[in-house]
């Protein structure tokens, strides 16, 4: 595919941040895969360079054309897979030592203009014990992208893709440039008008102006029982399981802040028909408005 592509909108913004912050690795995305067994460094870079064969977006770049990004589709070329071979260290140094390589894999920047924007190594802990480390820029991927990776690499046979992720860019340039795009901003005005700009959690610091690139995640495990209950609950209304979470949140902030009205953010696959074995960057926040006034039930809520 020859020629500059325009971005896709989350693309545009992840370039955006990137440019700002260019020694940021917040935007990478960095996942291991045991490897059990008799092991090909060849044969597995092999199928590797044949994921980036049928994934254009794998072999994209973003060089910067007038002050704006294009995206540029690269021919396909052997994929480069170094090994580190950790076997002959002791176990408490080598475990060590590969927690070290995972680490410096996942924070090492990519250069969006010049690529690759896929990366990989293999970390040899044993004559049968492998570890491969791939990291990719979320430009070119999300969190979905890695099942489509892990079907591809299981499947005995891969029909071609229909559609490229370019396919998708350039369809959602030309959609949001329409009347569609004007009416979907007009509707979240509307949804949004008047909504509190903070909800006023009694945190255990007070919040910085500023924003902070770096986070945490929540873990919360439900026992068997609460599972099953909350999955009931959830047929029995026509609902699901995240729709009775939600609702659980929404009365949880409720009880802390006293506030009836309020927003929520949540990510959505955003994977239309045809999409849905395509790596790449198709995401996307949606904000859900919490309305709590006259005091409904958990039922009514729900």
């Amino acid at each position: 595919r020859d020629g500059d592509l325009p971005l896709s909108s989350p693309q545009e913004r992840l370039w955006f941040l990137q440019r700002m912050s260019p020694a940021d690795p917040s935007y990478n995305l960095a996942g291991s895969f045991p490897v059990a067994g008799s092991f090909s460094l060849g044969s597995l870079a092999g199928g590797l360079g044949e994921l980036v064969r049928r994934h254009e977006i794998l072999r994209t770049v973003f060089p910067e054309r007038d002050g704006r990004a294009v995206q540029v589709v690269l021919p396909p070329r052997p994929f480069n897979l170094p090994l580190a071979d950790l076997a002959a260290l002791p176990d408490p140094v080598r475990s060590a030592e590969a927690r070290r390589l995972a680490r410096q894999e996942a924070v090492t920047v990519f250069d969006l203009a010049h690529g690759p924007l896929f990366r990989g190594l293999v970390l040899r802990l044993g004559a049968q014990e492998h570890l491969l480390l791939l990291t990719l820029h979320h430009i070119v991927a999300d969190g979905w992208s890695f099942g489509v990776f892990e079907r591809e690499s299981t499947a005995a046979t891969r029909p071609e893709l229909p559609i490229q992720y370019a396919d998708y860019a350039v369809w959602q340039r030309r959609w949001m440039e329409g009347e569609g795009a004007e009416k979907l901003l007009a509707y979240w005005r509307q949804k949004l008008a008047g909504v509190p700009p903070l909800l006023a959690l009694p945190l255990d610091i007070p919040r910085t102006a500023e924003r902070r690139p770096w986070g945490a995640r929540g873990r919360l495990a439900l026992d068997r029982d609460t599972s099953q209950a909350l999955r009931r609950l959830a047929r029995a209304e026509s609902a699901t399981p995240f729709m009775v979470l939600l609702a659980v949140f929404e009365i949880l902030l409720l009880v802390e802040t006293e506030q009836r009205d309020f927003v929520i953010g949540t990510d959505v696959a955003n994977r239309r028909p045809g999409t849905e074995n395509l790596i790449g960057l198709f995401v996307n926040q949606i904000v859900l408005r919490s309305d709590l006034a006259g005091d409904p039930t958990f039922r009514e809520l729900l």
